[in-house]
């Protein structure tokens, strides 16, 4: 009986429901705050670190023909996941993309473009979606108004990624001394 149920709670958790696949390694200022965050909110959401499987593709020194192997090794066992959290650009290209064509539920942290853009570029079914990069821009701005006080920010923006930029910095210095500080400006040309 002992043997029976040691198995049932080893078949349940070393099944995890979630898949993370990091483009970096673990130390790396680039991704793991991200990483961090999306744990610290889904721990308060009742997961358990069990519940995920981590992988570092850590790209920065890893060589393209060694990526690929990592990214294949991940993907033969992808079946067993519900979700794919991918961190990052390599991440999503090497493991996000080709997961979504096998019906899992994508969710891609670091997002440069529309997802609209990207369903269509890599021909993505609907189970993809994502987040922007954030950009730190009250965090910059406060080290720069301690060096020299800011009275004006003029913002010049584009259509597309331009606009995409502009409401993240706008959403970035909600409730901030910057707020009122700055100046939307649309072009369309430089």
């Amino acid at each position: 009986m002992r043997v029976i149920i040691g198995l049932f709670i080893f078949i349940v958790f070393s099944f995890s429901q979630i898949l993370i696949v990091n483009s970096y390694d673990e130390k790396d200022q680039c991704g793991m705050p991200q990483l961090n965050g999306f744990l610290s909110i889904m721990y308060k959401s009742q997961y358990k670190p069990e519940d995920f499987d981590i992988y570092f593709l850590n790209t920065r020194i890893t060589p393209k023909p060694e990526l690929i192997k990592k990214a294949d090794k991940i993907l033969k066992n992808v079946k067993k996941y519900d979700y794919v959290v991918t961190f990052d650009d390599a991440a999503f290209q090497l493991i996000g993309i080709p997961a979504s064509k096998k019906a899992k539920i994508i969710f891609f942290s670091g997002l440069n473009i529309p997802s609209s853009i990207y369903k269509q570029k890599y021909n993505l079914p609907d189970n993809f979606s994502g987040v922007y990069e954030k950009l730190y821009a009250k965090e910059v701005l406060e080290v720069f108004n301690k060096i020299k006080p800011i009275n004006k920010i003029a913002l010049f923006y584009s259509n597309g990624v331009g606009d995409i930029v502009k409401n993240q910095i706008v959403d970035e210095l909600k409730n901030s001394i910057f707020e009122k500080k700055l100046e939307l400006i649309h072009i369309d040309t430089l």
